[in-house]
């Protein structure tokens, strides 16, 4: 996978309680089998998937957004074999408990769904499809409603919203 420092600055700045780093690999000296990973040490673990929920530490959102990142053994890496965007999408907004297709509406208003096969997704290679739907998962992060990120005690949070 590609882990870049957006990615660390992104959810660095959402989260700077959790001092998020990239490793190349683990603590046993082994290298990560996906490349370099993108995580938080808790417990003398480093967390790179949605145990980051488990542990309370992110939003569900942002929890798979770094699983994602890291991992091509994701949801997002399953989703992308769908031929169908909407089936792709409703997988992904499942696992990440997003209820309202709202946020993912007005991302993909330019992309035509269904079989069409002059639809974008349909044309798209599945680089091209993982890509595209870490954006997504970046954007549905970036639309949290206010009480979501106060929840999470993300930095961008408005006390008195």
């Amino acid at each position: 996978m590609t882990v870049t420092i957006n990615h660390l600055r992104s959810l660095s700045a959402l989260y700077p309680r959790l001092q998020m780093e990239i490793r190349a690999q683990n603590f046993r000296g082994e290298f990560w089998h996906d490349g370099p990973c993108l995580g938080f040490v808790v417990d003398g673990e480093f967390i790179t998937t949605r145990e980051a929920l488990a542990l309370d530490a992110m939003a569900p959102v942002d929890a798979m957004l770094l699983e994602c990142i890291n991992h091509e053994n994701s949801p997002v890496g399953d989703a992308i074999a769908h031929e169908d965007i909407d089936d792709a999408l409703r997988s992904v907004m499942d696992q990440c408990g997003i209820d309202s297709g709202d946020v993912a509406g007005l991302f993909f208003t330019s992309m035509q769904s269904g079989p069409n096969p002059q639809g974008r997704w349909f044309d798209m290679t599945l680089a091209e499809r993982r890509a595209l739907l870490l954006d997504w998962l970046a954007f549905e992060s970036a639309h949290l409603d206010n009480a979501a990120r106060l929840q999470w005690h993300r930095a961008d949070a408005q006390q008195n919203a």
